[in-house]
């Protein structure tokens, strides 16, 4: 059953209002299922060859069933352009959203990046899943030191994951992510959030970890830690991590004020415009400065 969340009780910004704020979703393997065809019947990634060029590289092993989608400038030349590895959100079992791959061509058009999209395998858990995103990367055998390392919500978790298998990258972008399964006062506090929430986050922790150990990211020896920029949700069970993660690193951060996880599939909100310029802003400083 879809839990209708009532706004009145967050005082979320007006701008927000959609029907993708409105609501969390179920978490079962039927929905799963849907979410599976909707992605394969959807006209994305395919639409996006009308305003960039996209191109499809495969796994070499039939046992893996990923797809990486190289969306660039068209006409662009992609050795001339800093590489981006971008991985999707979805509490680990939900295929990537339209609103992901136009929030794709919004970086690559803004600057010039070449936008490596990873369509992975969301029936896989833990440890599988982040083996499937190493074999991906190591696929494109792009250079760490000169890759943009980015992410939102269960995709940081699994940029942290790849950050700390590679120990190198350009720079680390993570928006609203997951950092651990540890307990904060967050977590505590929004249990009735829409699109994400406490009670969301610990049957994804119950499905993706089946009773396994997982790295608690904020307890990890990080050496040499690249530019970091993270967002955090005020109003977001994940928040504290988050602000935790942003200390550890040292990272520029912005807390989205009276905004919930995943704001940013309300494309109309100035919110979602102010926070796409921060997010440009990094990538052409990070580019500029090396």
């Amino acid at each position: 059953m879809v839990d209708i969340i009532s706004n009145m009780k967050y005082d979320f910004d007006p701008s927000l209002k959609s029907i993708y704020t409105k609501f969390a979703p179920p978490f079962n393997e039927v929905v799963f299922f849907f979410s599976r065809l909707v992605a394969h019947l959807s006209p994305y990634p395919k639409k996006l060859k009308k305003v960039v060029d996209v191109k499809i590289i495969k796994s070499q092993n039939k046992a893996d069933n990923f797809k990486i989608y190289t969306i660039s400038k068209k006409g662009s030349n992609i050795d001339s352009l800093t590489s981006v590895f971008y991985l999707h959100g979805g509490a680990f079992a939900f295929n990537a959203s339209s609103n992901h791959y136009k929030i794709a061509v919004n970086y690559v058009l803004q600057n010039d990046i070449v936008l490596y999209f990873l369509d992975y395998d969301t029936k896989l858990v833990h440890p599988d899943l982040e083996k499937q995103v190493e074999k991906a990367f190591k696929l494109l055998k792009l250079n760490g030191e000169e890759t943009i390392l980015m992410g939102d919500s269960a995709g940081g978790y699994l940029c942290l994951d790849l950050y700390a298998k590679l120990r190198k990258a350009k720079a680390l972008m993570l928006f609203y992510p997951v950092v651990t399964n540890k307990n904060f006062e967050s977590k505590e506090i929004f249990k009735d959030t829409p699109v994400r929430n406490s009670q969301l986050n610990k049957k994804m922790w119950k499905r993706f970890l089946k009773n396994q150990e997982v790295v608690n990211f904020l307890d990890v020896d990080f050496l040499n830690i690249p530019k970091t920029y993270i967002e955090i949700c005020e109003y977001d069970c994940l928040k504290d991590e988050g602000l935790a993660l942003a200390h550890k690193f040292k990272a520029e951060h912005h807390i989205i004020k009276k905004a919930m996880h995943g704001f940013d599939s309300v494309e109309s909100s100035y919110l979602t415009k102010e926070a796409f310029n921060k997010r440009n802003t990094f990538i052409h400083k990070v580019i500029s400065e090396n």
